[in-house]
């Protein structure tokens, strides 16, 4: 988590080892809904991607991300 940026990290802990749903981060930070929705979306992206240069392929958790996967191989 420390190669990603600070909000992006920040709504990660937030979420993920806090355990507050998406309004509680949102008061925490000061955000609406949507900036919360989409700094989650680029957080995710971001975690993703240095995963990936570190060789790490995240599970593929959706029907739709497991056939895009397998079409891509």
């Amino acid at each position: 988590l420390g190669q990603i940026a600070p909000d992006y990290r920040g709504v990660l802990h937030l979420l993920y080892f806090c355990d507050l749903s998406p309004a509680e981060v949102g008061r925490v930070l000061g955000k609406s809904p949507k900036q919360v929705a989409n700094l989650t979306y680029r957080a995710k992206a971001a975690l993703r991607r240095v995963l990936a240069e570190m060789g790490i392929e995240p599970p593929h958790t959706t029907s739709e991300e497991r056939e895009k996967h397998k079409d891509e191989n």
